[in-house]
């Protein structure tokens, strides 16, 4: 059991639209990392349960499955389940229109994401921000704090979004 079984598998499931198939496989996958007391993989399957609850449309149990991500991340200082998890929370928050609370947790993913960023040898930090799942987050995040007021908060994420592919091309 590895990381790459629990969100390899589930990434294309999601692009195909197969939600209860990656809500099976991540429930099965996080039931073997919790017997095998494998906390980390544990956690970022929480996260990606959460992901997928949000998609299925069940803002209840994403914020749930989020909240206990973030828990159990804490305790091993798992940085990039958190800022996951976080966004993911924010989300679910926002459809439950929790604004102020949604607003609190996408702050909390822009510092998270923002703390990763700052350990990365300089040399690794623009593949790290330009990695696509990177600018969904970024752009996210940005966007919701932008709209919520709290511009201040999203200000060190800002400089690293990058104009959309097909933006780009014809620039």
């Amino acid at each position: 059991m590895n990381r790459v079984l629990a969100s390899g598998a589930i990434a294309p499931k999601l692009q195909q639209g197969k939600l209860e198939n990656a809500e099976k496989l991540l429930s099965r996958t996080r039931s073997e990392a919790n017997s095998a007391r494998l906390r980390p993989l544990e956690a970022e399957t929480v996260a990606a349960l959460a992901s997928v609850y949000l998609a299925r449309g069940k803002s209840e149990e994403a914020r749930k499955a989020a909240l206990e991500a973030i828990s159990m991340a804490d305790k091993y200082a798992g940085r990039p389940v958190l800022y996951r998890a976080y966004a993911t929370l924010g989300k679910a928050l926002q459809k439950l229109d929790r604004r102020e609370e949604a607003l609190d947790a996408y702050s909390r993913a822009s510092s998270e994401l923002d703390w990763i960023r700052g350990g990365l040898r300089p040399e690794h930090v623009d593949s790290f921000m330009g990695r696509p799942d990177i600018q969904v987050l970024v752009r996210e995040t940005v966007a919701a704090l932008d709209g919520g007021g709290r511009s201040e908060a999203a200000g060190t994420l800002r400089k690293w979004l990058k104009a959309p592919a097909a933006a780009t091309s014809g620039s």
